[in-house]
């Protein structure tokens, strides 16, 4: 056998096991709970195109305005910084981190969820030896902390329709119960 023949056997045998055990990858699907959504980002905010793609994912009609839940975008801040040094002085490690604040309101502007911010964090090694390549590391860094942080959105959006669904489900159990009973003998 081949090294390519070995590894095409050993990714079939993981792969089959994974099926086989009914692992799953984690999809949030909103779409029972909220028909379309829309994303309102503020003048400097970025990470709105990977929000409008990881609601897409989920299931959810993203529109410009009007959605079923409103997700606003209030802030956004980059940080980088050293993390460790060489005995030159010069930056052996940068920690990236990314920070955005967001709410979440339905169209008619009430609150689902406070303001709340999301943060997440990298640390890169730099290679003096290749700067270009430690640049373009940064920006795939930085791609994936934006990837992260709209599906930690979209998590908690999930959250408000779970929350949003059992509160319909207890105002539809009441309205049940507050109907009043026929009397009589039933046909």
């Amino acid at each position: 056998m081949t090294l390519q023949q070995i590894r095409t056997a050993i990714a079939s045998v993981v792969l089959a096991t994974l099926v086989g055990c009914g692992f799953q990858l984690r999809n949030w699907d909103l779409s029972s709970a909220f028909a379309s959504a829309s994303v309102v980002a503020t003048e400097g905010v970025t990470l709105d195109d990977a929000l409008v793609r990881a609601l897409g994912h989920s299931g959810l009609d993203v529109v410009p305005e009007g959605g079923d839940v409103v997700l606003r975008l209030s802030q956004e801040r980059e940080e980088r910084r050293s993390a460790a040094v060489t005995a030159a002085g010069r930056a052996a490690e940068v920690e990236l981190a990314l920070e955005v604040t967001f709410s979440v309101q339905d169209v008619a502007g009430e609150e689902l969820a406070p303001e709340r911010v999301l943060r997440v964090a990298r640390v890169q090694r730099i290679d003096v030896d290749n700067i270009v390549g430690s640049s373009e590391e940064e920006a795939l860094l930085q791609g994936e902390m934006r990837q992260e942080l709209a599906s930690r959105m979209v998590r908690s959006l999930a959250m408000v329709a779970k929350a949003h669904g059992a509160q319909a489900t207890d105002a539809a159990a009441l309205a049940g119960e507050s109907q009043p009973q026929a009397s009589g003998p039933s046909p």
